[in-house]
């Protein structure tokens, strides 16, 4: 009897799901271990120290390697998003881009990851850094993160106003905690 309710509960996911599902879990071991080492070497040369454009520089070679196996890997596109938003930020040359054409490269790169894997922190952490630090523009921010976000965005009352908020924060923020994750 167990066995027979077991099986009727399993999923049946039709054909173009099941394949996307599979895809989905199935990591090739070698992209596995390049997205780890890329993201561990790309993170050492976030603080902008002297010498620290040469490791970032070898972290995008690791992401780009991951994305010559893998060219749809989002992990891989939000890195090499961050590449380009790093290289922004600190004003880091990159050969045969302007200062402008890399940061719509990192924007872009950082939106193609967040429309491949919605769940990617390190892509919504991109598009929020281009328009907080690189353009004070809080109002874009918010802009760029809302087609992703599955709560209301709150905004912040304009000076001398009552009201606290346009949307409940809280409440968004509980849904988001109460939710179930899939799986």
């Amino acid at each position: 009897v167990v066995g027979v309710i077991a099986d009727s509960l399993r999923l049946q996911l039709s054909g173009g799901d099941r394949r996307e599902a599979i895809e989905r879990s199935t990591i090739d071991p070698v992209v596995l271990d390049l997205l780890l080492r890329a993201r561990h070497i790309f993170d050492r040369g976030l603080a902008g120290a002297a010498g620290d454009s040469v490791i970032i520089d070898s972290g995008k070679i690791l992401f780009q390697r991951v994305l010559e196996r893998s060219p749809r890997n989002p992990e891989a596109l939000a890195g090499m998003a961050d590449y380009y938003g790093m290289s922004f930020i600190r004003g880091w040359a990159v050969p045969g881009l302007t200062s402008d054409q890399v940061h719509a490269r990192s924007d872009s790169l950082g939106r193609l990851a967040l429309a491949l894997d919605s769940t990617l922190s390190s892509a919504y952490i991109q598009l929020v850094t281009s328009r907080l630090y690189l353009e004070d523009d809080f109002d874009g921010a918010r802009d760029a993160l809302r087609p992703y976000m599955p709560w209301p965005m709150c905004r912040r009352p304009s000076p001398g106003s009552k009201q606290r908020n346009n949307c409940d924060c809280q409440a968004g923020s509980k849904s988001l905690v109460n939710r179930k994750l899939p799986g």
